[in-house]
C-alpha cells in the first residue's frame, strides 16, 4: 500500500514538471518566424529608367529633295556611306535646265546690246539738242527708250541667276560631314522637286545624343543637367555618363510621350546612329539618408505606408514617411531611425505585440 502511494506521488511530481515545462515553453511556441534586417544610413540615388536611341543633333539630321522636277540621272551613294560637306549625293537630269540656262544667257546678251544701242542714241541726241539740231521731244524719247532697255537687261540679269540657280539645284550635294542614313530614290526614279519626293537623309555622326520618350509624369520629374547613365541594350558593357539636354514640354496626344534628348560628358561613343541604349536618370539623391529593404513596406489600413519594427521580440508597428527609392532599397523619412530592426520576410499581418522569432 505504501509503495503504490509512492509511485502515485512521484507520478504527480513528474506530471506536475512537465506542465510547468509546456507552460514555460509555450510563449516561444507561438512566436511567429520572420526575417529582419537593420535600418542603416546612407547614401540612396532615385534613377528613373528610359529607353532611346542614338541620334543626331536636331540640326545636323537632313532629307534632302531636289528643288526642281525631273528624272535622277545618277545617285552614287549607298546607305551607311560616309560623306564630307558638299560631296555629290545625287543629279537630276539636266538637259532641259541647260537649255533654259542657255536661252536665259541669250536673253541677257539680246538685252546688253539693246541697252547699249539705246542709251548710246539717247546720249547722242542730247547732244543734238545742245547744238540745236533735235528736238528735246526726240530726246525725251530716246532717254525713255534707254531707261526701257536697261529694265529689260535688268530682268534677263535676274533671269538668267534664277536659271543658275536652278541648275545648280539639280545637284544634291551633303549639307555637312556624315553618313547618309536612308536612300528613299535610285536612278532612273522621277522627282517632283517638292519635299514629297526626298532622295536621301543624311545625319552627322559627331556630336551624337540620345533620343528617348518619356510619359508627362516622367517628363514633370525631368531637368535639365540632372546625370544620367547611357548604356548600349543587351550589351554587358560599362555605362556612359551623360546629362539631360532638352525635356519637350508638350507630349503627343497619339503616344502620350514627350522627347528627352541628352547629352554625353565627354565625346560620344561610337555607337552607330539608331541603336537602342537604356537611359536612367537621376532624379533625386540623399546623403545620410535612412534605408530599409522595400520588403520591409507594408500598406496600412488607412492607405499608409507602415514597417513592422522587432523590439524584444514583440512587434511594434510603425506609420513611416518614405522618400526616395532605388531598386530594392528605399529611404525612410520618419518613423524608423538607423539600427532599427525591421521585418522584411514577413511584415503583412503582424500586429502590435506579436511575438517574434528569428527564422533560421
Amino acid at each position: 500500500m505504501r509503495t503504490l502511494f509512492i509511485i502515485a506521488l512521484a507520478g504527480g511530481l513528474i506530471g506536475s514538471t512537465l506542465a510547468c515545462a509546456r507552460e514555460q515553453d509555450a510563449p516561444t511556441d507561438h512566436a511567429v518566424q520572420v526575417r529582419t534586417a537593420r535600418a542603416a544610413s546612407g547614401t540612396i540615388t532615385e534613377w528613373i529608367r528610359l529607353y532611346g536611341r542614338i541620334a543626331p543633333p536636331p540640326d545636323r539630321d537632313a532629307t534632302l529633295a531636289p528643288l526642281v522636277a525631273g528624272t535622277l540621272l545618277a545617285v552614287p551613294v549607298r546607305e551607311g556611306q560616309s560623306v564630307k560637306a558638299g560631296e555629290l549625293m545625287a543629279r537630276v537630269e539636266g538637259a532641259p535646265l541647260d537649255d533654259g540656262l542657255r536661252a536665259a544667257e541669250a536673253a541677257q546678251r539680246r538685252a546688253e546690246a539693246e541697252s547699249a544701242f539705246r542709251r548710246s542714241a539717247a546720249t547722242r541726241t542730247r547732244t543734238l539738242v545742245d547744238k540745236g539740231v533735235a528736238s528735246r521731244q526726240d530726246a525725251e524719247a530716246d532717254e525713255s527708250a534707254a531707261v526701257s532697255a536697261e529694265a529689260a537687261l535688268a530682268e534677263a540679269s535676274s533671269a538668267l541667276a534664277t536659271a543658275r540657280r536652278r541648275r545648280d539645284w539639280a545637284e544634291l550635294r551633303a549639307p555637312f560631314e556624315g553618313v547618309v542614313v536612308r536612300v528613299f530614290r535610285r536612278a532612273g526614279e522621277s522627282v517632283d522637286g517638292t519635299p514629297a519626293t526626298p532622295v536621301i537623309q543624311v545625319a552627322a555622326t559627331t556630336g551624337a545624343q540620345v533620343a528617348a520618350e518619356a510619359t508627362a509624369e516622367t517628363l514633370a520629374r525631368l531637368e535639365r543637367d540632372q546625370p544620367a547613365e547611357v548604356e548600349m541594350r543587351g550589351s554587358a558593357g560599362g555605362t556612359v555618363k551623360a546629362r539631360v539636354l532638352r525635356i519637350a514640354r508638350a507630349v503627343d496626344t497619339s503616344t502620350g510621350s514627350g522627347e528627352v534628348r541628352l547629352v554625353f560628358d565627354g565625346a560620344a561613343p561610337p555607337w552607330p546612329l539608331g541603336l537602342g541604349v537604356d537611359v536612367r536618370v537621376a532624379v533625386g539623391r540623399r546623403e545620410r539618408a535612412t534605408i530599409v529593404p522595400a520588403r520591409a513596406l507594408r500598406r496600412g489600413e488607412e492607405g499608409t505606408s507602415e514597417v513592422v519594427v522587432a523590439d524584444a521580440g514583440k512587434a511594434v508597428v510603425r506609420r513611416v514617411t518614405t522618400g526616395l527609392a532605388e531598386g530594392d532599397r528605399i529611404e525612410i523619412v520618419s518613423g524608423v531611425s538607423p539600427g532599427e530592426t525591421v521585418v522584411v520576410d514577413d511584415p503583412v499581418g503582424l500586429s502590435d505585440g506579436t511575438l517574434l522569432r528569428e527564422r533560421p
